[in-house]
């Protein structure tokens, strides 16, 4: 007998004493900002956590999530626009800054004509 192993789809944000139950495909954009991330969700609402943005990364799927600069990662899902001469990108209609270290690895990962 196999068991199949599921990926899980959400993380739970605490805010006070509460969690938060926070859905990936809800992430538009995590924001590193000193010792905390704030990530942002399409409805507008966002969290703060006190965790590094590398920590962070290892609980997102690979597949969706990438690093563009030092301080963001973004939902690849709702990238919109790469200016690859001004170095940024548009994440659900919000300009976010692209690191020069991160934009050829962005890049590969996008089908381009």
């Amino acid at each position: 007998m196999t068991t199949t192993q599921t990926h899980p789809t959400y993380l739970f944000i605490r805010k006070q004493h509460t969690l938060h139950r926070v859905q990936f495909k809800h992430i538009c954009y995590i924001q590193a900002e000193g010792n905390y991330c704030y990530i942002k969700l399409l409805d507008g609402k966002k969290f703060a956590s006190k965790i590094s943005l590398r920590q962070l990364l290892t609980k997102l799927p690979e597949s969706s999530f990438a690093r563009i600069h030092k301080s963001f990662v973004v939902n690849l899902k709702y990238l919109e626009k790469i200016d690859t001469k001004e170095r940024e990108v548009t994440v659900a209609s919000e300009t976010l800054p692209v690191g020069r270290t991160f934009i050829s690895g962005l890049t590969e990962r996008m089908l381009i004509l």
